[in-house]
């Protein structure tokens, strides 16, 4: 980038993939599709959100068959998603419905995301906000209070005093 010459650059392609910490795709795979799930679950949660405020009587397992053929929005789970909120109308979050698949694909996600953005320098915006929203779903205490807390006395503290 012309704007910063000296920013320390990640590794060349070819050393990345040269390196015994190039992802594998079974990782890949998981990662994809849990950043998947995660995003449903955030626009479905939304959508509930939006229908108490404004009654729009959303049908969720309607409002899925929409993204079908052309829609931006189709793909595989699709199916799952559908019958989950079929056999259980008021379901809290869908990432309820796909438990089995993000325990089973948890560590994975954490590791190949981690290993993405340390090793090759990648910036991993929409994956990463995937992986905070099912780590702060699946959390019992989030210590964000205590986070808040933190910046405050470090953004009030005087100039020139770290």
């Amino acid at each position: 980038c012309k704007a910063f010459p000296n920013f320390p650059r990640g590794p060349s392609a070819e050393a990345r993939d040269k390196s015994p910490n190039s992802p594998n795709a079974k990782q890949l795979y998981h990662a994809v599709s849990l950043c998947i799930i995660a995003s449903y679950a955030q626009m479905f949660q939304c959508l509930r959100e939006l229908d108490k405020v404004y009654g729009f009587g959303l049908n969720l397992p309607a409002t899925i068959a929409t993204f079908r053929a052309g829609c931006i929005l189709q793909g595989y789970l699709l199916g799952p998603m559908t019958k989950a909120f079929e056999e259980n109308p008021s379901l809290p979050n869908l990432m309820d419905a796909f438990t089995k698949e993000i325990v089973a694909g948890l560590d994975d996600c954490r590791q190949i995301l981690a290993k993405l953005t340390v090793n090759t320098a990648v910036s991993l915006p929409v994956m990463m906000a995937s992986l905070s929203y099912i780590n702060a779903m699946y959390t019992e205490t989030l210590p964000y209070g205590q986070l808040v807390s933190l910046q405050r006395d470090v953004f009030g503290r005087s100039k020139g005093t770290h």
